[in-house]
């Protein structure tokens, strides 16, 4: 009769252990800490020195510009005509260094947002995979505990019924 409510109680644990270990593959699985990690975290955080360092910043402002002035003497028109139209030349060849550096820009936003649509996709068939197996297997090895738990109360109530006898 010990001897069944021996076995009775050793199935509980087992059933337990089954069940916990269901619970601790699923949040492995959803990439979250376990009971195991946060207690060994909690250990390396109690270890590593709690002296902290304060640092003070200066903060500096910086002012940056630009500007032309366009100095001559009261020359004659044409010299005058042309140096509007090097002005005109410097300015048309800045607007196309602008034009440039913006397309090169726009470039580069749209490959970071192939890069980004590729790594969603990719995350999402990994999501996908996760759920897939969070839908199959924990439910196996659950029922499994349970099953094992409820054998084990079984069989330690028989122990306990027939040891009073």
């Amino acid at each position: 009769m010990l001897v069944l409510i021996v076995v009775g109680a050793g199935l509980q644990w087992f059933g337990v252990f089954l069940v916990f270990w269901d619970i601790g593959t699923t949040k492995r699985l959803l990439h979250i800490p376990t009971f195991r990690t946060r207690l060994l975290m909690w250990i390396k955080r109690r270890r590593t020195s709690r002296i902290g360092l304060a640092a003070v910043g200066i903060g500096t402002l910086h002012l940056q510009g630009s500007g032309h002035v366009l100095v001559t003497d009261s020359g004659s028109i044409e010299e005058r005509l042309s140096a509007h139209w090097h002005r005109l030349d410097d300015l048309e060849r800045r607007l196309y260094e602008v034009a440039n550096r913006q397309e090169a820009g726009e470039a580069n936003l749209r490959k970071q947002l192939q890069d980004a649509v590729r790594k969603a996709e990719s995350d999402l068939e990994n999501l996908r995979i996760q759920v897939h197996r969070l839908e199959t297997e924990p439910l196996r090895w659950r029922a499994r505990g349970a099953k094992v738990i409820l054998v084990g109360i079984g069989v330690s109530t028989v122990g306990a019924v027939l040891a009073v006898r």
